[in-house]
């Protein structure tokens, strides 16, 4: 499994203690300078772009889910990444981007009548197929929902990749992980964000470059908000 080291810092906080404003802003700022300050050269993100590409290229879908805030960035991710595909050659389609989390009157559904810890894992078994993609967003890296999904997939045959705080179950379970190792949940998903835009860029770059697209928005994002 590709997942990095365990962090020694404090576990995760969900909120900052500080004295004055001053003091908060600094704090943040530093961790979050030093999380971003890790991700040049890191060996995990480009593989997980690259097999997010060639997913995708292959006509393959790529399924994407998290919870609270990571499930708002997955709904990010599908946006920039469904602009910055376009037409694929040679298969009948480029594969599509699916948010897990971004149907309400499905995710109630399921987990009205079924529960919250499998919202995901049935609809991994209903619309992935062998050669798919599920990639998940987690501060914890042990969302037990997250945890039935990834299970799921990997019973179908679908790749499964992690981008969470620290390491957990979710990083072993996942063929690649990534971890922000930020001490709030705000950094880390901040950081989260941050490879959502690596993510998108090199994948249109990427798109460009095989298929001989027109150029749409610079950073291959769905928009600067």
């Amino acid at each position: 499994m590709g997942y990095d080291e365990a962090d020694p810092r404090p576990q995760v906080a969900r909120f900052d203690e500080f004295d004055d404003f001053d003091t908060l802003t600094k704090a943040y700022v530093d961790d979050l300078s030093e999380c971003l300050a890790r991700i040049p050269g890191n060996r995990v993100i480009r593989e997980i772009a690259e097999a997010v590409w060639l997913t995708l290229a292959a006509g393959r879908d790529v399924h994407v889910a998290g919870n609270g805030g990571s499930a708002s960035t997955s709904g990010h991710l599908m946006a920039d990444l469904s602009l910055a595909m376009g037409a694929c050659r040679g298969v009948e389609r480029c594969g599509t981007v699916r948010s897990l989390a971004d149907n309400p009157a499905l995710l109630s559904a399921i987990a009205n009548d079924y529960g919250f810890d499998v919202a995901f894992a049935r609809q991994v078994e209903q619309q992935a197929r062998a050669g798919d993609a599920l990639l998940m967003f987690s501060v914890s890296g042990s969302s037990p929902n997250l945890l039935r999904a990834g299970e799921a997939a990997r019973r179908n045959g679908v790749r499964v990749f992690a981008v969470t705080g620290r390491p957990g179950e979710l990083s072993r379970q996942a063929s690649l992980s990534y971890h922000a190792a930020g001490t709030s949940y705000g950094r880390n998903e901040d950081v989260h964000l941050a490879v959502v835009h690596i993510l998108s860029t090199y994948i249109h770059r990427s798109h460009q470059a095989k298929h001989a697209v027109s150029a749409g928005p610079s950073d291959g994002s769905a928009t600067c908000g």
